[in-house]
Parts: structure tokens; C-alpha cells; sequence
């Protein structure tokens, strides 16, 4: 049984984002899935060192998917987008006030890095 969604691996040891068709199966395993012209080949696709992200399934304002680890801003505010398990869902962490929101009620969001490669924003 496969589960599909989006997802990105921060890569801690090239330290560089991979965007990859992942799937998970019902271990929890994240595998790369690898078409050729003979099928479907089952590639294991493991970082040993790697960050894994679930995308949110919304867009920012200039359509680029979110992924958990963004750092947007939205009605003046810069944030960090997050799981919470209080909100069953992604949510916008403000970085510079009290408080975040469900991330559906945050829009319009606009994405300008992320907690890996923007380290600065964070500040």
C-alpha cells in the first residue's frame, strides 16, 4: 500500500533541497519512485542524513507549492510554516510576534526561503 504526497529531503550532508516523486509505505519508508521503459523499478531512496518535508498541498502567491521549513510572510508578519498536531494541520509560525494560525487562514502567503538555505531570515 502506498501513500502519496509531496515532499523535499534536505540533504544535511551536500546540503542541498531534493524535490523527488517520494512515496511512504506502510513502514514509513520513504522511497524515490523510478519509472524506465521496462515499469516501475522500487528504488530505496533513504538519506541517512536527510530532513524530510511534507508539502501542504497550497501555493503561495506566485503559485510555488509550500512545504513544511518555509519561511513566509503574510500581512506583514515573517513566519516558518510548521505541523501542529493542536491544529491537526500545517500552520504559520510567526517568528517576530506571539501566536501563529491554521495556514489556510494566513493567505495570501509569499515564500521567501526556507529554515535550511535562509538561515538569516530566521532572525
Amino acid at each position: 500500500m502506498q501513500n502519496r504526497f509531496k515532499f523535499r529531503v534536505w540533504n544535511q550532508d551536500s546540503k542541498k533541497m531534493v524535490y523527488h516523486d517520494f512515496y511512504i509505505d506502510c513502514d514509513g519508508n520513504l522511497y524515490e519512485e523510478n519509472f524506465s521503459d521496462e515499469g516501475w523499478d522500487e528504488g530505496v531512496f533513504l538519506f541517512d542524513n536527510g530532513i524530510i518535508m511534507q508539502c501542504t498541498g497550497l501555493k503561495d502567491k506566485k503559485g510555488q507549492l509550500i512545504y513544511e521549513g518555509d519561511i513566509c510572510t503574510t500581512h506583514g508578519y515573517v513566519g516558518e510554516i510548521k505541523w501542529s498536531d493542536d491544529y491537526s494541520g500545517h500552520i504559520f509560525k510567526h517568528l517576530d510576534a506571539d501566536g501563529d494560525c491554521s495556514l489556510s487562514g494566513c493567505e495570501p502567503i509569499n515564500i521567501i526561503g526556507n529554515i535550511y538555505q535562509s538561515q538569516e531570515l530566521l532572525k
